[in-house]
């Protein structure tokens, strides 16, 4: 493979796996949003369970019921949506892998094309100076 075929695969490697990065990142974004509304509302509820009072008045007029249960909706929908980004992140991750093996491996193509190419300089060099030209 020429150097300049080596280059473009360099390129085209480095794309690849930039694009790679791109992909992940915005699921670790949503993934991070979504961990953070389940985290608000854990909170949330854990604060309607502090005053009785008020809880005792909320169960007169039924609000504790209807607010556990959009609770509950709202916690099995937000782990729903999690899990898929979860499955969508899993599949990110080996596409991010290999496109940052396949890009090492043009890189140490490319180093050793390098030194190749130093040692083959050197050895004209040398060559040059035992024939005394």
């Amino acid at each position: 493979m020429s150097r300049k075929q080596l280059k473009d695969l360099h390129i085209v490697s480095q794309l690849r796996f930039l694009q790679e990065y791109a992909k992940i990142s915005s699921i670790l974004r949503e993934e991070a949003q979504i961990r953070e509304q389940l985290m608000r509302l854990e909170q949330k509820s854990l604060q309607v369970d502090a005053p009785t009072d008020a809880i005792q008045t909320m169960s007169l007029v039924g609000a504790d019921i209807l607010w556990q249960s959009w609770v509950s909706r709202s916690r099995r929908q937000l782990n729903m949506e999690l899990a898929q980004v979860l499955a969508r992140k899993s599949d990110a991750i080996a596409g991010f892998r290999k496109a940052f093996g396949k890009r090492k491996a043009v890189e140490q193509m490319l180093q050793l094309e390098k030194d190749d190419r130093k040692k083959h300089q050197m050895r004209k060099f040398y060559d040059r100076l035992m024939s005394g030209n």
